[in-house]
């Protein structure tokens, strides 16, 4: 933490000064540099690289040699929804998922997410498994599936970049809360996606699965989208759109 503010040292970007009329509980917003990263891979990252690789070939095969992939695939899928789902504070499981009846909004959220990844792989296997097909329209595709119209309040702008500033807040210890960290303001966060969509879709400097996690660092720092809530290790954060 520095200033209050929420970041690591060394810092991959720098704060700039809100807009004075920003109805923003904040000063500051956090300007993430453009990728790629300057980065130097250690040998304890190598030799965990090389460990995933070898499970991602063990998996390849065993897909190449079962009955019915989809079956399985879409196991996969609902648990990959129930874990995701979790991450943020649910406590959605695969057989909440299955069973059918009066689902509560967590529920049909996960469904929605395990639908948008059989989407997304659809449409990768159509068009080809590529990183050039990896797209913002694709992204955006994906975020309308997983967005319901009665989330509206929560998210008005199912597959559309947010308008406004956005800003986590954060609970402490119940003397009140305060602002955790502020991602770009609207158009720089847009500036920022056209940035990640190039990289996603070029060769990439780093290992693919590095590169992964530095598209998801990057996609999570620029938050161009308004997520409602989120739980990491028991803290309660809010994500609110600011009023223009």
């Amino acid at each position: 933490m520095k200033d209050g503010y929420l970041v690591d040292e060394p810092v991959p970007g720098k704060y700039l000064p809100a807009d004075s009329g920003a109805s923003l509980p904040a000063s500051k917003f956090y300007l993430p540099d453009d990728l790629p990263p300057d980065i130097t891979l250690s040998e304890k990252l190598g030799a965990i690289h090389g460990r995933a690789m070898h499970s991602l070939g063990r998996l390849d095969g065993f897909w190449s040699e079962i009955d019915d992939p989809e079956a399985v695939f879409g196991l996969f899928v609902y648990k990959e929804a129930e874990q995701s789902s979790q991450v943020e504070g649910t406590q959605v499981t695969v057989s909440d998922m299955y069973r059918r009846g009066s689902d509560s909004k967590d529920v049909r959220e996960a469904r929605n997410y395990a639908e948008a990844l059989r989407q997304a792989t659809a449409q990768l296997t159509r068009d080809g498994r590529s990183r050039e097909n990896l797209s913002i329209a694709l992204l955006k595709s994906l975020h309308s599936s997983l967005m319901e119209a009665d989330r509206t309040d929560d998210d008005p702008q199912p597959g559309a970049f947010r308008s406004q500033y956005v800003w986590i807040e954060e609970d402490t210890n119940g003397i009140g809360q305060r602002v955790r960290f502020v991602p770009p303001k609207a158009e720089v966060a847009a500036s920022k996606m056209r940035n990640f969509e190039q990289y996603m879709q070029s060769g990439g400097r780093y290992p693919d699965l590095v590169d992964v996690a530095i598209l998801h660092y990057q996609l999570e720092t620029i938050r161009v989208r308004l997520r409602p809530h989120l739980r990491v290790e028991g803290v309660s954060h809010s994500f609110v759109q600011g009023k223009a």
